[in-house]
C-alpha cells in the first residue's frame, strides 16, 4: 500500500500538471519532507496607459498599452519562461500573426511582433531586442527565469522607464520577485520625480508565504508644492502626515485645472500573492469629437507562488492546491482590476 507521503505526491502532481508526474525539483528538506512542488510568477510594468476615446471606432477604450512590461513564471514540473515587451500588445497581439497561414488558408506569412523577448528552457534559454531607446531580454533555466525591460535614456535617469521580474527556487523554497521605476513623469500641472515599486514571495517548504512590498515615492510636485501620497491623501513629504483639509482641497483644486484626479492605490494581499502598492493619474480633455481621458497607473508589481514540498503536512498550506490550476498570469489580472 502507498504511503501517505506518496498519496499526497501523486495528488499534488495531478493537480499542478494535468496528471504529469512531478520533475525532480529540488533536494529533500531536511526534516524529511519530499521536493518542493511549485508555481510561481512575477510581473511589472513601469506604467499602464488607458487612453479612453468617446465615439471611438467600435470601441471607447482603443489604446491599452502597459510598458515596459517584465514576466517570469517557474514551476516544478520544468516549466521556466520569462518575456519582456514594449509596447505590449497583449498575448493576442503576440501570437495571432504567427499563427495567421495555419488557421486562414492562403493568408501571408506575418513576421513575428518585433517588440517582444521571450525566453523558454530549454527551447530559446535566451533571448533580446534592442531597438533605438527600447531594451529587452529575456533569460530562462531549468530553475529560474528573469526578464528585464527598458524605455528612454540609458540608465534610470529622468524620462526613463524599466522593469524586472524574477523567479528562482532556491534552495527548499521558491522566490518570485519584481520591480518598476518611473523617472520624471510629467502630466498637467503633476511632476514624478521618481517612482520605484517592489513586489517580492518567497514560498517556503511548508506552503507558507512571505510576503513584501514597498512603494517608493519622490520629488511629487503640484504645482510649486511638493507632496506625498497615502491612502490619506497628499501628505508633508518625509513625515506622512497628511495635509489640512483645507491644503487638501487647494491641491486637488490645482489638479482639477488641468482635468487630473490622483488615486493612491494600497497594496494588496492575493490568494498566492501580493500586488504592491501604486498610483493611478487620470486626465479628462475636451475634444471636438467629445469627451476623451487618459489614465495611467504607475506601481503595483506583483508576485505570486502556490505549493509546498510534497511531504507537508496536511492543512499547512495557505492557499488551495486547486490554485495551482493557474495560467500564470495572476499577475496581470491583479492589476487590470
Amino acid at each position: 500500500m502507498a504511503s501517505r507521503r506518496e498519496a499526497l505526491t501523486l495528488a499534488l502532481a495531478v493537480l499542478v500538471g494535468g496528471g504529469a508526474a512531478l520533475a525532480a525539483a529540488g533536494p529533500a528538506g531536511a526534516d524529511g519532507s519530499g521536493p518542493l512542488a511549485f508555481r510561481a510568477t512575477a510581473e511589472a510594468a513601469a506604467v499602464r496607459m488607458t487612453m479612453t476615446v468617446a465615439n471611438g471606432p467600435g470601441t471607447n477604450d482603443p489604446i491599452d498599452v502597459p510598458g515596459p512590461i517584465s514576466h517570469a513564471g517557474v514551476n516544478s514540473l520544468g516549466s521556466s519562461s520569462a518575456f519582456a515587451s514594449f509596447p505590449y500588445p497583449g498575448d493576442a497581439g503576440v501570437t495571432v500573426p504567427g499563427l495567421l497561414p495555419a488557421v486562414v488558408p492562403g493568408a501571408p506569412s506575418v513576421p513575428p511582433y518585433p517588440f517582444y523577448a521571450k525566453s523558454e528552457y530549454p527551447i530559446a534559454p535566451k533571448a533580446g531586442q534592442a531597438a533605438g531607446a527600447v531594451n529587452l531580454s529575456a533569460e530562462s533555466t531549468q530553475t529560474a527565469s528573469k526578464a528585464t525591460g527598458s524605455a528612454g535614456p540609458q540608465g534610470d535617469g529622468p524620462g526613463s522607464m524599466s522593469s524586472e521580474a524574477s523567479v528562482a527556487e532556491v534552495g527548499e523554497s521558491a522566490v518570485a520577485t519584481s520591480k518598476a521605476v518611473v523617472a520624471a513623469f510629467v502630466a498637467g500641472p503633476l511632476m514624478l520625480g521618481r517612482v520605484v515599486s517592489t513586489a517580492s514571495v518567497t514560498l517556503l517548504a511548508d506552503g507558507t508565504l512571505q510576503r513584501k512590498t514597498s512603494l517608493e515615492l519622490s520629488g511629487v510636485r503640484i504645482g510649486d508644492q511638493t507632496v506625498g501620497l497615502s491612502s490619506n491623501g497628499f501628505t508633508v513629504p518625509g513625515a506622512g502626515v497628511p495635509f489640512p483639509a483645507g491644503a487638501q482641497d487647494q491641491l486637488r483644486s490645482a489638479l482639477a485645472g488641468g482635468g487630473m484626479t490622483v488615486e493612491f492605490l494600497p497594496e494588496r494581499q492575493t490568494d498566492d500573492g501580493v500586488v504592491s502598492a501604486g498610483m493611478r493619474i487620470r486626465q479628462e480633455r475636451d475634444m471636438p469629437n467629445g469627451h476623451d481621458a487618459l489614465t495611467w497607473v504607475i506601481g503595483q508589481a506583483t508576485a505570486s507562488a502556490v505549493g509546498g514540498a510534497s511531504g507537508a503536512s496536511e492543512g499547512s498550506h495557505d492557499t488551495s492546491t486547486e490554485t495551482a490550476l493557474g495560467d500564470g498570469r495572476e499577475g496581470r489580472r491583479a492589476w487590470a482590476s
